[in-house]
């Protein structure tokens, strides 16, 4: 809920069928918590109408997550995925399934989600 400053590295290398790409941002809330994001992937082209990919996302904060109770540290945020698209011609079908742990930074948060997404250009 508070506005954050932050600047983003990455990089990508595609070589024949196979690409890789990693990146790594950092960010500060107005509040002084600083964010840690790294990320890497690899995706294989199949053909020509196949991909499947994998992610792997981690964020640390340096922060504390306070309740009334308690104060403790904000555990990291982990977020594993794999993704297969299919390329249909004038739209593109993307199936993604993440699973996840202590998301937003909150222990016990670990939700598994599967979506699928068509998308078109023109």
């Amino acid at each position: 809920t508070e506005d954050v400053t932050g600047t983003k590295y990455g990089l990508s290398y595609n070589f024949g069928q196979f690409s890789v790409a990693a990146s790594q941002s950092k960010v500060t809330s107005t509040a002084d918590v600083e964010g840690k994001t790294t990320s890497l992937g690899a995706a294989f082209a199949v053909n020509k109408e196949l991909t499947i990919g994998l992610i792997h996302s981690k964020t640390s904060a340096d922060g504390t997550a306070t309740t009334a109770k308690s104060a403790s540290p904000v555990p990291d945020e982990k977020l594993k995925a794999i993704n297969v698209g299919y390329n249909l011609g004038p739209v593109v079908a993307n199936a993604v399934l993440v699973d996840s742990d202590s998301v937003g930074g909150v222990a016990g948060t670990n939700p598994r989600v599967f979506y699928v997404n068509l998308t078109t250009k023109f």
